[in-house]
């Protein structure tokens, strides 16, 4: 009945009501053979046996393919791949260790042992859970692998060192204007990296007209990554910054734990774990705000994985597989020297002390010393010590901090120093500290509040000189600093203050500051301050009052501002100002107020950011302009530009291919960018599908790139030249193809549709292809045809 229904009708229709048949078929299980499929095709214009597409129901197919491959949802990008006629004959593939490899992931020994076959290929039916699926449509592989079989790389530990290159940011401005000197300013950060060693080295330049040229380099250091310890390595000019111990710089050698290198960047965690009774969701709040979520599996369970920053209670949801919800609260009041269970860090350094702010008489100083700064943490507490060691000072520091729970955090500090001088005297000190955090009310912390003691004869390294004993006598006594925050119907209130004492004199220093702010109607933010400060025998009260209203205007962002302070030593000043972007790329600023009239405007350009500002207040102006950015040199680059003085880059490769943008960065006529990454972190480089060229083709995978801090890295993106045809196949009577493969030089590149349009893409161009059908073979030559056209080609096929 059906046939006679097809024969009533135009063949085209008749022919697209077969198809549809023919695709019940395939996919109606029913029906189906457990190997192969076959078909009565000679309605199909005296075809006599199946086409690829329909002689297996997964497609493995005898061949060679030009496959678009993925990883657990990942693409990977094109790759050749051969099918055998076991694999077909078997209707299952083994994929070659090779394939696995690019996607760079690393499977642990329970995979291989599983899947590696006697031929040296892995079958992937031998994994649980995995799955692997062909389309010879496309054609395109998308392979998943649990991630049981993967393992947990440690990204930080893994990070790469990058290549060999030199960077140097710059920062340039020059100014003029009445009654002023013309004057210039530059400062330039210049870095050198050589096989995973870095060399830093800062230059700052001034001049003026009616002042000398004057240079200084302030810094002259070599760096090394050790991930595997988690640390640097300082060879030149360091900071021996220490927290049970105070510091000071030198010249010499330092090895100093990075908590960038860490897991736990930030500071503690309360121990959540317990028992889960089924596979759970855990999510954690802090502050109304998800922190984290994870699904585990039943059995005990110790949730770390995640930082938090501030303080504030930690809430966590256990749902099991029924929907229940069972909720724990972990309050988090921390001090900054609490860490995470099983972690330390520290800090040592040899060499010689020097105070001054450039380099000259680095190793000069007769101050020898050995440094040693370090803690460790618990569950509930961490414990560290210090030690400076001098020929004529030495110096011991040590302290504790612990978790209480919803009592807050604690921690104690103590020290002493011992400074021998040259006419035989000597001061032996104390110094103590407390801190302490507490969260008074639900919305109110107490964030910081701190004492510091020093007796008369306690003397930090920095201030030790032998040779002169009455001027290193210290002076500070007592320091009481007290932090405050809380949020109360929809604003925040903020309080802070502090108060100093001296050995010798009756001075009391103190100071405090009072800030409120909240947002009202469509964005309109306000905010009222006062400060307070007595010091040396003078008081000053402050206030200062400011409205601020967001505009948008499309992508377009502006802000108008108005403000007024006063001061019990200064007058009444109102100053009203506009700021925003009139583009990606340009922002302006403009200020009106009693100290005059501020104008401002930015250009953000790809290889610089530029910078002009005007003053003019009681008829005199003032006029600065600048630049800053950054210019990197490599090897495979050669020289470039960019508006970003970050420290650690990607260079970027698009294979000669222009104009493509990774993560805002553009690559230039030779195929590079410089993209501004985060050390010891998972930096995705996402490619801009809006800004590949119609003729490229381009793997718009995620890129991940881990650097160690201060590395160029180089990552490539697959990019190719593509060849694309569209084409109206005929035969040599002018006869339209309704079936066919195409092939070139053995590789196959789809098939031929009903109406015989084929579209086909090559990374090479094609010159001939041909075509194989059961009804005849031809070939088609593809001279007059050409690439990436948006126009149907008519071929003949002969």
């Amino acid at each position: 009945m059906l046939l006679g229904f097809l024969i009533m009708h135009h063949n085209l229709l008749r022919c697209s009501v077969c198809l549809l048949c023919l695709n019940f078929v395939v996919y109606n299980d029913a029906n189906a053979t457990d190997d192969v499929f076959a078909f009565n095709t000679d309605f199909l214009h005296g075809v006599n046996s199946n086409p690829k597409v329909f002689r297996s129901q997964s497609g493995i197919v005898e061949g060679r393919y030009q496959t678009l491959v993925s990883f657990n949802g990942r693409q990977i990008g094109r790759k050749v791949l051969e099918i055998t006629a076991e694999e077909e004959a078997r209707d299952s593939l083994c994929l070659a260790v090779g394939l696995l490899d690019s996607v760079s992931v690393n499977f642990n020994q329970e995979f291989y042992d599983l899947a590696l076959t006697d031929n040296a290929c892995l079958d992937l039916t031998k994994i649980e859970f995995a799955d692997l699926k062909f389309d010879l449509s496309k054609p395109s592989l998308d392979i998943a692998i649990p991630q049981k079989y993967i393992k947990a790389n440690d990204a930080r530990i893994d990070a790469a060192d990058g290549i060999n290159g030199i960077k140097a940011g710059y920062n340039v401005s020059a100014s003029t204007g009445t009654n002023v000197d013309e004057s210039m300013f530059s400062s330039v950060n210049a870095q050198i990296n050589l096989w995973g060693w870095q060399a830093h080295t800062d230059i700052a330049s001034n001049w003026s007209s009616g002042q000398s040229f004057e240079s200084n380099v302030s810094n002259l250091y070599l760096t090394k990554a050790l991930p595997q310890i988690r640390s640097n390595l300082v060879i030149g000019k360091g900071n021996a910054n220490g927290r049970f111990v105070e510091g000071f710089s030198f010249g010499g050698i330092g090895l100093t734990s990075s908590r960038l290198m860490s897991n736990a960047r930030s500071s503690y965690l309360p121990d959540i774990s317990g028992i889960a009774n089924s596979t759970s969701k855990v999510t954690v709040r802090q502050n109304e705000r998800v922190v984290y979520s994870e699904v585990i599996s039943s059995g005990p369970y110790k949730i770390d994985g995640f930082d938090v920053f501030g303080s504030g209670d930690l809430r966590v949801e256990i749902e099991d597989a029924n929907g229940n919800i069972e909720e724990k609260v972990y309050p988090l009041i921390s001090v900054s020297s609490l860490l995470r269970e099983n972690y330390s860090d520290f800090s040592l350094a040899v060499g010689k002390r020097h105070l001054s702010g450039k380099i000259e008489g680095m190793f000069d100083s007769d101050r020898n010393f050995i440094f040693a700064d370090g803690r460790y943490g618990y569950q509930n507490y961490t414990l560290g010590a210090g030690l400076i060691l001098d020929d004529d000072y030495q110096n011991l520091g040590i302290g504790g901090s612990f978790y209480l729970g919803r009592a807050g955090s604690l921690s104690l500090k103590g020290g002493m120093s011992i400074a021998n001088y040259d006419d035989g005297s000597r001061l032996t000190g104390m110094t103590a500290n407390v801190e302490y955090g507490y969260q008074l009310l639900e919305d109110t912390h107490l964030q910081l509040a701190a004492y510091r003691y020093r007796d008369s004869d306690y003397v930090p390294y920095s201030s030790f000189y032998p040779e002169n004993y009455s001027d290193t006598r210290q002076r500070q006594k007592h320091r009481l600093q007290l932090l405050m925050s809380s949020r109360f119907q929809g604003a925040n209130i903020s309080f802070s203050g502090w108060q100093q004492t001296y050995w010798n004199n009756d001075d009391i220093s103190t100071g405090g500051s009072l800030s409120l702010s909240k947002s009202w109607w469509r964005g309109l933010g306000s905010s009222l301050s006062v400060s307070y400060s007595n010091q040396n025998g003078t008081s000053d009260t402050s206030y200062g009052l400011s409205l601020s209203l967001p505009l948008n205007y499309g992508d377009q962002y502006h802000t108008v501002t108005t403000s007024a302070s006063i001061g019990s030593n200064s007058d009444l000043a109102l100053s009203a100002s506009s700021g925003g972007n009139i583009s990606d790329k340009v922002g302006y600023s403009v200020s009106v107020g009693d100290y005059g009239v501020n104008t401002s405007l930015s250009y953000r350009h790809n290889k610089a950011s530029l910078s002009s500002r005007i003053n003019y207040q009681d008829g005199e102006s003032l006029l600065s302009v600048g630049a800053s950015g950054a210019v990197v040199w490599t090897q495979p680059s050669g020289l470039l530009a960019s508006n970003n003085r970050s420290g650690t880059v990607a260079l970027v490769s698009t294979q000669g291919i222009e104009g493509i943008k990774v993560r805002g960065a553009e690559s230039d006529a030779n195929g590079y960018a410089l993209v501004n990454v985060s050390p010891y972190q998972n930096n995705a480089l996402r490619v801009d599908v809006n800004t590949v060229p119609v003729w490229a083709e381009v793997d718009t995978s995620v890129q991940n790139v881990t650097p160690v801090e201060g590395a160029i890295v180089h990552q490539i993106i697959n990019s190719s030249k593509v060849y694309s045809y569209t084409l109206s196949v005929k035969d040599k009577d002018g006869i339209s193809l309704k079936t066919g493969e195409l092939e070139s030089s053995g590789l196959y590149l789809g098939a031929i549709a009903p109406n015989g349009m084929a579209t086909i893409s090559s990374v090479n161009p094609i010159e001939r292809l041909s075509i194989n059908s059961d009804s005849h073979e031809c070939e088609i030559y593809m001279h007059d045809v050409q690439a990436n056209k948006k126009i149907i080609s008519e071929v003949i096929c002969e």
